[in-house]
C-alpha cells in the first residue's frame, strides 16, 4: 500500500469534502475494537507510555486515579447522550438561531446537554458547569468545587441538522487553581454517528475506542493534511480566516473541514490530519479536544505561540513537529489580510 505524507499508511477511509467517513461494516472494516468507549476499556489502555512527556510530568498516583474516575463519568455521560442524539438524527423539529443565522441550536442540543448534566451532577453534585447552551442548566445550582465540567452537547449542530456524520459530544473536566491556573484532567469527544469515542486522562495518553492513538511525524506543511473551520461571524472574523486560508493553501498538501472543532482536534490526535487552526472559538469547542491532542503527543497554542488556556479564542494545533511553521504561516496570512483591510 502506498504510504502517505510523513511515511504513515493512509487509513481505509473515504474522503468527503469535509469529513473522513468509514466504509460500512458490510465491506469488512472494523470500527475500532467494537467496545465503543466503555470506561474500563478506556482506562485499561491509558498507560503512562501512551501519554505525552508534558502530560506525565509531576502527576502523582492519587491525581491519576482522580482523572481516571472523572474520565469514567465523562464516558458514561457521553455514551448516554450519544445514543439519544444518534436516535434523533434527521428528526430534529425545533430549529433556532443564536449569534447569527448560521449559528443553530435544536431541541436535541438542549436535551443532550440535560442528560449530560444529570449524569455529571449525579456523580459530582458540587462540580461547576461551563456549558454552551444555558437551557441545559435551568434549575441547576452553581457548584462550589474547584473542578468544572466544560460541555458541548452537540459540537457541529449544522452537520447534525443536515445528517452529515461529523458532529460530536464534547466533555472535559478541568481544575481551576490560583491566579488563573488551569489543569485539564479528563476528556471525551464522541461522534455517535460514526461510533468513535476519543478519550484522555491527564498523564494516561489518548485513545480511540479503547486503542492508543498518536499524532503523525509529518515534518512540514507541504506534506500535511490540515483541518480548519469557518466562523459564525461572516464579517471581520471571516475575512481574517479567508486571508489565512489563502496563505496556507500556497503550501499545504490539502485542507479538510468537519464542522466540529472538538472532532477536528481528535483528527490531529489520531493521525488522520497533521495540523489545525481556527479563530473565535469558545471553551466548550476546544477543552476536551485539547487534552486528547496533548495526550497523543500534539501541541496547541494561541497565535502568540503560548500554550492554550481557556478562553483563548484563536488557536493553532499540530503534531508538534510542524507547529512553528504552521503558526508562522497563520500569523503571516492574518497580517496580510489586515493590511488589505486597511
Amino acid at each position: 500500500m502506498r504510504k502517505g505524507p510523513g511515511g504513515r499508511r493512509p487509513p481505509l477511509y473515504a474522503l468527503s469534502l469535509a469529513c473522513l467517513v468509514p466504509f460500512p461494516n458490510g465491506l469488512g472494516l472494523k470500527l475500532g475494537n467494537g467496545k465503543l468507549g466503555h470506561g474500563s476499556d478506556e482506562r485499561r489502555h491509558m498507560t503512562r507510555e501512551a501519554g505525552s512527556e508534558e502530560g506525565r510530568e509531576g502527576r502523582s498516583e492519587p491525581g491519576l486515579a482522580e482523572a481516571e474516575a472523572l474520565l469514567e463519568t465523562a464516558v458514561e455521560a457521553a455514551r448516554e447522550a450519544g445514543a439519544y442524539v444518534k436516535g434523533m438524527l434527521g428528526r430534529a423539529k425545533q430549529l433556532e438561531t443564536k449569534s447569527s443565522t448560521v449559528d443553530l441550536v435544536t431541541e436535541v442540543d438542549i436535551e443532550s446537554g440535560r442528560r449530560i448534566v444529570r449524569a455529571l451532577r449525579g456523580r459530582y453534585p458540587d462540580h461547576k458547569l461551563v456549558v454552551e447552551e444555558p437551557a441545559m442548566i435551568d434549575g441547576v445550582d452553581d457548584g462550589t468545587s474547584d473542578i468544572s465540567w466544560i460541555v458541548d452537547p452537540i459540537d457541529g449542530t449544522t452537520s447534525f441538522v443536515h445528517t452529515f456524520p461529523c458532529f460530536s459530544i464534547s466533555i472535559a473536566a478541568r481544575r481551576d487553581g490560583p491566579n488563573g491556573s488551569q489543569q485539564l484532567l479528563a476528556a471525551v469527544v464522541y461522534n455517535p454517528a460514526l461510533e468513535e469515542l476519543f478519550a484522555a486522562a491527564t498523564g494516561r495518553g489518548a485513545t480511540l475506542n479503547g486503542e492508543p492513538v498518536r499524532v503523525t511525524k509529518t515534518p512540514d506543511i507541504a506534506h500535511a493534511l490540515l483541518g480548519t473551520g469557518f466562523p459564525y461571524d461572516r464579517g471581520l472574523t471571516l475575512r481574517r480566516q479567508l486571508a489565512i486560508l489563502a496563505e496556507i493553501m500556497k503550501t499545504a498538501h490539502d485542507i479538510r473541514r468537519t464542522g466540529s472543532a472538538a472532532y477536528d482536534l481528535c483528527m490531529v490526535a489520531c493521525g488522520r490530519t497533521d495540523g489545525y487552526w481556527e479563530l473565535a472559538m469558545k471553551p466548550w469547542d476546544l477543552s476536551a479536544g485539547t487534552l486528547i491532542l496533548r495526550e497523543a503527543g500534539g501541541r496547541m497554542t494561541n497565535l502568540e505561540g503560548q500554550e492554550w488556556v481557556s478562553p483563548e479564542p484563536d488557536v493553532v494545533a499540530s503534531n508538534g513537529v510542524l507547529h512553528e511553521e504552521l503558526l508562522e504561516t497563520v500569523v503571516r496570512g492574518e497580517a496580510a489580510g489586515v493590511e488589505r483591510l486597511y
